[in-house]
Protein backbone atom coordinates (compact mmCIF):
# COMPACT_ATOMS: atom_id res chain seq x y z
CA UNK A 1 0.00 0.00 0.00
CA UNK A 2 1.41 3.45 -0.96
CA UNK A 3 0.02 5.85 0.93
CA UNK A 4 -0.42 9.81 -0.49
CA UNK A 5 0.03 11.28 3.28
CA UNK A 6 2.77 14.29 3.76
CA UNK A 7 5.08 11.96 4.95
CA UNK A 8 5.68 10.61 1.56
CA UNK A 9 7.92 12.69 -0.65
CA UNK A 10 7.68 10.91 -3.46
CA UNK A 11 6.92 7.73 -5.45
CA UNK A 12 9.25 5.18 -5.34
CA UNK A 13 10.47 4.14 -8.87
CA UNK A 14 8.55 0.95 -9.28
CA UNK A 15 5.24 2.73 -8.42
CA UNK A 16 6.45 5.58 -10.89
CA UNK A 17 7.07 2.83 -13.57
CA UNK A 18 3.23 1.69 -13.18
CA UNK A 19 1.53 4.97 -13.03
CA UNK A 20 3.31 7.37 -15.77
CA UNK A 21 3.17 4.45 -18.55
CA UNK A 22 -0.39 4.10 -18.02
CA UNK A 23 -1.18 7.90 -18.06
CA UNK A 24 0.74 8.29 -21.48
CA UNK A 25 -1.05 5.32 -23.09
CA UNK A 26 -4.16 6.36 -22.16
CA UNK A 27 -3.61 9.96 -23.14
CA UNK A 28 -2.22 8.18 -26.62
CA UNK A 29 -5.26 6.33 -27.20
CA UNK A 30 -7.72 9.22 -26.56
CA UNK A 31 -5.91 11.52 -28.57
CA UNK A 32 -5.95 8.96 -31.55
CA UNK A 33 -9.24 8.46 -31.46
CA UNK A 34 -10.37 11.94 -31.01
CA UNK A 35 -8.19 12.82 -33.82
CA UNK A 36 -10.14 9.72 -35.70
CA UNK A 37 -14.11 10.61 -34.65
CA UNK A 38 -14.22 14.45 -33.56
CA UNK A 39 -11.46 16.61 -35.36
CA UNK A 40 -12.59 14.86 -38.69
CA UNK A 41 -15.32 16.21 -41.73
CA UNK A 42 -15.72 12.96 -42.30
CA UNK A 43 -18.08 11.70 -40.17
CA UNK A 44 -19.51 8.62 -41.16
CA UNK A 45 -21.88 5.57 -39.34
CA UNK A 46 -19.67 3.65 -36.71
CA UNK A 47 -20.18 0.22 -36.39
CA UNK A 48 -18.16 -1.64 -33.51
CA UNK A 49 -18.82 -3.98 -30.93
CA UNK A 50 -20.53 -2.19 -28.82
CA UNK A 51 -22.59 0.05 -31.95
CA UNK A 52 -25.21 -1.40 -34.91
CA UNK A 53 -25.42 1.12 -37.28
CA UNK A 54 -28.63 -0.27 -38.58
CA UNK A 55 -30.12 -0.46 -35.06
CA UNK A 56 -28.97 2.46 -33.22
CA UNK A 57 -31.23 5.93 -33.74
CA UNK A 58 -30.19 9.33 -32.11
CA UNK A 59 -32.80 8.63 -29.49
CA UNK A 60 -30.62 5.99 -27.97
CA UNK A 61 -27.51 7.27 -28.37
CA UNK A 62 -28.36 10.10 -26.53
CA UNK A 63 -29.68 8.17 -23.80
CA UNK A 64 -25.97 6.08 -23.86
CA UNK A 65 -24.05 9.12 -24.02
CA UNK A 66 -25.75 10.66 -21.35
CA UNK A 67 -25.39 7.86 -18.98
CA UNK A 68 -21.62 7.45 -19.86
CA UNK A 69 -21.02 11.19 -19.39
CA UNK A 70 -22.56 11.07 -15.79
CA UNK A 71 -20.25 7.74 -14.76
CA UNK A 72 -16.99 9.87 -16.74
CA UNK A 73 -17.94 12.58 -13.83
CA UNK A 74 -18.09 10.29 -11.15
CA UNK A 75 -15.22 8.05 -11.95
CA UNK A 76 -12.87 11.40 -12.30
CA UNK A 77 -14.27 12.67 -8.85
CA UNK A 78 -13.34 8.95 -7.58
CA UNK A 79 -9.61 9.71 -8.64
CA UNK A 80 -9.86 13.08 -6.96
CA UNK A 81 -10.88 11.10 -3.73
CA UNK A 82 -7.97 8.92 -3.97
CA UNK A 83 -5.47 11.44 -4.67
CA UNK A 84 -6.79 12.86 -1.80
CA UNK A 85 -6.73 10.23 0.81
CA UNK A 86 -4.16 9.13 3.00
CA UNK A 87 -5.00 5.88 2.98
CA UNK A 88 -5.10 5.24 -1.13
CA UNK A 89 -3.02 2.95 -3.62
CA UNK A 90 -1.76 4.06 -6.51
CA UNK A 91 -3.20 0.20 -7.83
CA UNK A 92 -6.23 1.88 -7.05
CA UNK A 93 -5.77 4.99 -9.38
CA UNK A 94 -4.44 3.19 -12.29
CA UNK A 95 -7.54 1.03 -12.31
CA UNK A 96 -9.90 3.86 -12.27
CA UNK A 97 -7.91 5.89 -14.48
CA UNK A 98 -8.02 3.21 -16.74
CA UNK A 99 -11.38 2.90 -16.74
CA UNK A 100 -11.84 6.33 -17.45
CA UNK A 101 -10.13 5.78 -20.68
CA UNK A 102 -12.08 3.22 -21.90
CA UNK A 103 -15.34 4.89 -20.82
CA UNK A 104 -13.88 8.36 -22.97
CA UNK A 105 -13.37 6.02 -25.84
CA UNK A 106 -16.69 4.74 -25.98
CA UNK A 107 -18.00 8.16 -25.42
CA UNK A 108 -16.43 9.38 -28.25
CA UNK A 109 -17.62 6.48 -30.81
CA UNK A 110 -21.04 7.17 -29.92
CA UNK A 111 -20.87 10.56 -29.69
CA UNK A 112 -19.77 10.30 -33.80
CA UNK A 113 -22.35 7.90 -34.45
CA UNK A 114 -24.81 10.24 -33.28
CA UNK A 115 -23.73 13.02 -35.12
CA UNK A 116 -24.16 10.67 -38.31
CA UNK A 117 -27.71 9.83 -37.12
CA UNK A 118 -28.94 13.36 -37.69
CA UNK A 119 -27.49 12.53 -41.35
CA UNK A 120 -31.07 10.61 -41.33
CA UNK A 121 -32.89 13.09 -40.26
CA UNK A 122 -32.62 15.55 -43.00
CA UNK A 123 -33.93 14.37 -46.23
CA UNK A 124 -31.43 16.89 -48.24
CA UNK A 125 -28.78 15.17 -46.98
CA UNK A 126 -26.95 12.05 -48.75
CA UNK A 127 -26.00 9.28 -46.89
CA UNK A 128 -22.45 7.41 -46.15
CA UNK A 129 -21.70 4.64 -48.64
CA UNK A 130 -19.52 1.87 -46.55
CA UNK A 131 -16.35 0.65 -47.89
CA UNK A 132 -15.16 -2.90 -48.35
CA UNK A 133 -13.08 -1.73 -45.21
CA UNK A 134 -14.06 -0.22 -41.70
CA UNK A 135 -11.09 2.35 -41.65
CA UNK A 136 -11.99 2.75 -37.77
CA UNK A 137 -11.81 -0.65 -36.70
CA UNK A 138 -8.51 -1.04 -38.76
CA UNK A 139 -7.06 2.15 -37.29
CA UNK A 140 -7.67 1.20 -33.94
CA UNK A 141 -6.06 -2.07 -34.64
CA UNK A 142 -3.04 -0.56 -35.58
CA UNK A 143 -2.69 1.95 -32.95
CA UNK A 144 -3.25 -1.13 -30.41
CA UNK A 145 -0.27 -2.78 -32.37
CA UNK A 146 1.28 0.24 -31.51
CA UNK A 147 1.17 0.56 -27.97
CA UNK A 148 1.45 -3.00 -27.01
CA UNK A 149 5.01 -3.08 -28.56
CA UNK A 150 5.82 0.14 -26.82
CA UNK A 151 5.25 -2.01 -23.56
CA UNK A 152 7.99 -3.86 -24.89
CA UNK A 153 10.44 -1.27 -26.00
CA UNK A 154 9.85 1.21 -22.73
CA UNK A 155 9.61 -1.23 -20.32
CA UNK A 156 13.47 -2.67 -18.77
CA UNK A 157 13.71 -6.10 -19.14
CA UNK A 158 13.55 -6.70 -15.49
CA UNK A 159 9.78 -5.06 -15.35
CA UNK A 160 8.13 -7.46 -17.87
CA UNK A 161 6.63 -10.34 -15.10
CA UNK A 162 5.09 -12.83 -16.70
CA UNK A 163 1.94 -11.69 -16.23
CA UNK A 164 2.38 -8.68 -18.53
CA UNK A 165 3.82 -10.85 -21.15
CA UNK A 166 0.83 -12.87 -21.18
CA UNK A 167 -1.13 -9.52 -21.23
CA UNK A 168 0.96 -8.06 -23.94
CA UNK A 169 0.91 -11.44 -26.32
CA UNK A 170 -2.99 -11.75 -25.61
CA UNK A 171 -3.17 -8.38 -27.30
CA UNK A 172 -1.13 -9.04 -30.13
CA UNK A 173 -3.06 -12.09 -31.13
CA UNK A 174 -6.19 -10.09 -31.07
CA UNK A 175 -5.46 -7.30 -32.93
CA UNK A 176 -3.20 -9.10 -35.30
CA UNK A 177 -6.20 -11.58 -35.76
CA UNK A 178 -8.52 -8.26 -36.17
CA UNK A 179 -7.24 -7.06 -39.20
CA UNK A 180 -6.87 -10.11 -40.75
CA UNK A 181 -10.20 -10.83 -40.69
CA UNK A 182 -10.58 -6.92 -41.78
CA UNK A 183 -8.28 -8.20 -44.62
CA UNK A 184 -9.72 -11.08 -45.33
CA UNK A 185 -13.15 -9.74 -45.98
CA UNK A 186 -11.72 -7.17 -48.23
CA UNK A 187 -9.99 -9.77 -50.53
CA UNK A 188 -13.43 -11.13 -50.58
CA UNK A 189 -15.38 -8.47 -51.65
CA UNK A 190 -12.64 -6.74 -53.81
CA UNK A 191 -13.38 -7.26 -57.63
CA UNK A 192 -9.89 -6.90 -59.53
CA UNK A 193 -7.51 -10.00 -59.10
CA UNK A 194 -4.69 -8.29 -58.46
CA UNK A 195 -6.20 -6.42 -55.14
CA UNK A 196 -7.56 -9.39 -54.02
CA UNK A 197 -3.93 -10.90 -54.08
CA UNK A 198 -2.65 -8.06 -52.09
CA UNK A 199 -4.92 -8.13 -49.85
CA UNK A 200 -3.97 -11.68 -49.09
CA UNK A 201 -0.51 -11.04 -49.59
CA UNK A 202 -1.11 -8.20 -46.25
CA UNK A 203 -2.46 -10.99 -43.71
CA UNK A 204 0.82 -13.29 -44.76
CA UNK A 205 2.81 -9.83 -44.16
CA UNK A 206 1.13 -8.79 -40.32
CA UNK A 207 0.55 -12.83 -39.30
CA UNK A 208 4.30 -13.49 -39.84
CA UNK A 209 5.67 -10.63 -38.01
CA UNK A 210 3.37 -10.64 -35.39
CA UNK A 211 4.53 -14.82 -35.33
CA UNK A 212 8.42 -13.84 -35.37
CA UNK A 213 7.65 -11.21 -32.15
CA UNK A 214 5.34 -13.83 -30.40
CA UNK A 215 7.87 -16.26 -30.78
CA UNK A 216 10.92 -14.32 -29.18
CA UNK A 217 8.55 -13.20 -26.24
CA UNK A 218 7.55 -16.66 -25.50
CA UNK A 219 11.74 -17.34 -25.62
CA UNK A 220 12.35 -13.99 -23.32
CA UNK A 221 9.75 -15.61 -21.11
CA UNK A 222 11.57 -18.61 -20.53
CA UNK A 223 14.81 -17.25 -20.28
CA UNK A 224 14.23 -13.58 -19.23
CA UNK A 225 17.59 -11.47 -19.64
CA UNK A 226 18.71 -8.13 -21.43
CA UNK A 227 19.95 -10.44 -24.59
CA UNK A 228 16.37 -11.88 -25.09
CA UNK A 229 14.66 -8.90 -24.34
CA UNK A 230 16.89 -6.57 -27.27
CA UNK A 231 15.51 -9.86 -29.62
CA UNK A 232 11.50 -8.85 -28.82
CA UNK A 233 12.56 -4.91 -29.01
CA UNK A 234 14.09 -5.78 -32.49
CA UNK A 235 11.11 -7.76 -33.73
CA UNK A 236 8.65 -5.12 -32.58
CA UNK A 237 9.65 -2.95 -35.61
CA UNK A 238 8.64 -5.34 -38.39
CA UNK A 239 5.20 -5.97 -36.61
CA UNK A 240 4.51 -2.02 -35.97
CA UNK A 241 5.97 -1.47 -40.00
CA UNK A 242 3.75 -4.23 -41.30
CA UNK A 243 1.05 -3.26 -39.62
CA UNK A 244 1.31 0.57 -41.25
CA UNK A 245 1.99 -0.81 -44.43
CA UNK A 246 -1.35 -2.88 -44.51
CA UNK A 247 -3.45 0.52 -42.68
CA UNK A 248 -2.05 2.83 -45.34
CA UNK A 249 -3.33 0.58 -48.12
CA UNK A 250 -6.79 -0.55 -46.89
CA UNK A 251 -7.41 2.51 -46.38
CA UNK A 252 -7.01 4.13 -49.49
CA UNK A 253 -10.22 5.90 -50.47
CA UNK A 254 -11.51 3.28 -53.03
CA UNK A 255 -11.61 0.94 -49.77
CA UNK A 256 -13.55 3.03 -47.35
CA UNK A 257 -16.46 3.77 -49.16
CA UNK A 258 -17.96 7.78 -49.53
CA UNK A 259 -18.79 9.99 -46.66
CA UNK A 260 -21.84 11.19 -45.88
CA UNK A 261 -22.77 14.69 -48.00
CA UNK A 262 -24.85 17.17 -45.22
CA UNK A 263 -26.35 20.12 -45.42
CA UNK A 264 -25.77 23.24 -43.69
CA UNK A 265 -27.77 23.22 -40.72
CA UNK A 266 -27.12 19.08 -39.93
CA UNK A 267 -23.27 20.22 -40.00
CA UNK A 268 -23.83 22.70 -37.59
CA UNK A 269 -25.46 20.42 -34.93
CA UNK A 270 -22.49 17.91 -35.79
CA UNK A 271 -19.70 20.55 -35.02
CA UNK A 272 -21.98 20.90 -31.63
CA UNK A 273 -22.02 17.52 -30.26
CA UNK A 274 -18.57 16.55 -31.48
CA UNK A 275 -17.38 19.92 -29.71
CA UNK A 276 -18.93 19.11 -27.10
CA UNK A 277 -17.40 15.55 -26.55
CA UNK A 278 -14.38 17.32 -27.38
CA UNK A 279 -13.97 19.33 -24.00
CA UNK A 280 -14.93 16.10 -21.99
CA UNK A 281 -11.84 14.43 -23.89
CA UNK A 282 -9.44 17.43 -23.26
CA UNK A 283 -10.36 17.14 -19.77
CA UNK A 284 -10.04 13.86 -19.55
CA UNK A 285 -6.52 13.97 -21.03
CA UNK A 286 -5.74 16.93 -18.50
CA UNK A 287 -6.58 14.70 -15.77
CA UNK A 288 -4.12 12.26 -17.06
CA UNK A 289 -1.36 14.66 -17.33
CA UNK A 290 -1.69 16.30 -14.12
CA UNK A 291 -1.80 12.58 -12.17
CA UNK A 292 1.47 11.65 -14.09
CA UNK A 293 2.70 14.69 -12.50
CA UNK A 294 1.69 14.32 -9.27
CA UNK A 295 3.43 10.45 -9.52
CA UNK A 296 6.83 12.12 -9.72
CA UNK A 297 5.98 14.42 -6.68
CA UNK A 298 2.99 13.71 -4.38
CA UNK A 299 3.48 16.71 -2.40
CA UNK A 300 2.74 18.93 -5.30
CA UNK A 301 -0.36 21.09 -4.06
CA UNK A 302 -0.56 23.08 -7.15
CA UNK A 303 -1.17 19.19 -8.94
CA UNK A 304 -3.83 18.35 -6.36
CA UNK A 305 -5.81 21.34 -7.28
CA UNK A 306 -5.49 21.36 -10.80
CA UNK A 307 -6.94 17.26 -10.23
CA UNK A 308 -9.70 18.97 -8.61
CA UNK A 309 -10.31 21.60 -11.49
CA UNK A 310 -10.09 18.72 -14.21
CA UNK A 311 -13.20 16.74 -12.16
CA UNK A 312 -15.30 20.29 -12.31
CA UNK A 313 -14.19 20.30 -15.75
CA UNK A 314 -15.28 16.44 -16.66
CA UNK A 315 -18.53 17.49 -14.78
CA UNK A 316 -19.39 20.90 -16.37
CA UNK A 317 -18.33 19.56 -20.41
CA UNK A 318 -20.48 16.34 -19.47
CA UNK A 319 -23.65 18.74 -18.50
CA UNK A 320 -22.75 21.20 -21.85
CA UNK A 321 -22.85 17.89 -23.87
CA UNK A 322 -26.47 16.99 -22.10
CA UNK A 323 -27.53 20.07 -23.52
CA UNK A 324 -26.42 20.37 -26.80
CA UNK A 325 -28.21 16.93 -27.44
CA UNK A 326 -31.26 18.27 -26.48
CA UNK A 327 -30.90 21.35 -28.50
CA UNK A 328 -29.98 19.20 -31.46
CA UNK A 329 -33.11 16.82 -30.92
CA UNK A 330 -35.32 19.93 -30.70
CA UNK A 331 -33.87 21.33 -33.52
CA UNK A 332 -34.01 18.56 -35.60
CA UNK A 333 -37.60 17.82 -34.75
CA UNK A 334 -38.36 21.14 -35.94
CA UNK A 335 -37.02 21.17 -39.24
CA UNK A 336 -38.82 18.12 -39.87
CA UNK A 337 -41.56 19.25 -39.25
CA UNK A 338 -41.60 22.32 -41.13
CA UNK A 339 -41.04 20.00 -43.94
Amino acid sequence: MVCFGRTHPGMTTSHIREVVPLCNQAETKVQVVAEMLLLTNDIRPLATDNLSTDSTSYSECQGDIITGAEHLSKLAMQVNKLVHSVTSSWQDVCKVLNEICIFVIHLMEICSHAAYTLTCTDKDCILAVAGIVNKYKMSRAKVELELSCAKIRQSAWDELTPERLLNICEDISTYVKLLSECCKTASERVRDPSLQDQFKLCIKSITSCAATLLSSIKAFKNRPSETYHYRCVNFCEPLVASANSVINFATEQEFTGQAAMVTASVKEMQRWILGACMNIVSSCIQLFKTVKQLAYDITNERCRNRIVQCTDSIAHASQQLTDVLLQCQTKSSHQASAR
